[in-house]
């Protein structure tokens, strides 16, 4: 490290700290620089970083502070009063700032990022900002649930605004595809540990129509994620995204949900056979309403002994549920939890 540091004064080449994106010792920063770049006779130019312009300190709290208000909104309509044209308006204002005008940085999405290389790299800085980015959706999906990607993920609300007609998938092609998140989601923290690569940023597929200029690889997929959201509801925030994962952990355990009513529900099935998202649980039969901070030790049991079930079934005490069955509800009756897509608010 302390060689690194020297060729880096020696180059006398500033870090990119634009945006908080990149921090203060990442190791592929000094890698570059280790040796000198070759000197083509052709004249080419290497081509300049598509990053966004560096803010002052007080636009970045600014940017907190309207994520905090949106998904303050998202989840007093989820809750209190759903209306189709208010999230409507909520997604469209968050695509237009979180989005367009912000040009997708910092996200909470690519956040995943800058907290594990400040995990593993001791030298390396990360804004107030950027925290505050990552913590805000995952504190209010525990408590509320899934509203940031209700309407205000700008990655999900670009896939809500183009979706036309979409179709259910099958059950078997929903839970393969499901997996894919996870999968994601370690090999990006994996490459962000070792410093090799920023991959959610990198290749997501929608930054380059924010900031006006992509590859012609990340044009075409971005298209096809469009595309194809026109007939699957958000096909990048069910199958891909990796901070969505995130949010499920949290949900699964929030105080507050957006349910139907169970002395109103006939069973009729038509709500749950049209969400586009498939989030609509069945009804459950009527139990007894388990405890949450039960539901939380089975969620913190299910980490410290992931294989203790390994080897076949057991047997259960008479009265007890296994934690799939528990992770998914505890409510009576024919209610019902909904979200797009999640436990955030329902379409009506």
């Amino acid at each position: 490290m302390t060689e690194e540091r020297e060729i880096t004064e020696k180059n006398n080449q500033p870090l990119d700290t634009r945006g908080g994106l990149v921090t203060a010792s990442a190791p592929w920063a000094f890698l570059q620089e280790r040796f000198p770049r070759p000197d083509f006779e052709s004249g080419y130019a290497p081509p300049e970083a598509a990053l966004p312009a560096p803010r002052g300190l007080a636009l970045e709290y600014l940017d907190v502070v309207v994520l905090m208000a949106a998904l303050s909104l998202a989840a007093f309509l989820a809750l209190k009063r759903p209306s189709r044209r208010s999230f409507f308006l909520l997604t469209l204002f968050s695509l237009l700032y979180l989005g367009f005008w912000r040009e997708g940085c910092v996200c909470p999405v690519g956040s995943i990022q800058n907290i594990t290389l400040v995990l593993f790299d001791s030298g390396s800085v990360i804004p107030l900002t950027v925290i505050a980015f990552f913590m805000l959706p995952l504190l209010f999906a525990l408590w509320f649930g899934r509203v940031f990607c209700s309407s205000v993920c700008p990655l999900g609300a670009a896939q809500e605004l183009v979706m036309i007609r979409p179709f259910n998938l099958p059950a078997g092609v929903i839970h393969f595809l499901g997996l894919l998140p996870y999968v994601y989601l370690g090999v990006a923290v994996l490459a962000a540990a070792i410093g090799a690569d920023f991959l959610i940023c990198r290749y997501d597929p929608f930054v380059g129509f924010f900031r006006m200029g992509a590859t012609l690889e990340m044009l075409i997929f971005g298209g096809f994620i469009l595309a194809l959201g026109t007939v699957v509801g958000r096909p990048y925030c069910r199958f891909l995204c990796p901070y969505g994962v995130l949010l499920k952990w949290m949900s699964s355990l929030s105080k507050y949900h957006l349910t139907t009513t169970p002395s109103a529900c006939v069973r009729c099935r038509l709500c749950e056979n049209s969400c586009p998202f498939g989030c609509l649980l069945k009804p459950a039969p009527e139990r007894d309403s388990e405890p949450r901070s039960l539901r939380i030790r089975r969620l913190a049991l299910a980490g410290v002994h992931p294989f203790s079930h390994r080897g076949g079934s057991r047997s259960r005490p008479p009265g007890s549920h296994s934690l799939i069955e528990d992770s998914s509800d505890g409510q009576s009756g024919g209610t019902r939890r909904a979200g797009a897509p999640g436990n955030g608010p329902r379409r009506d």
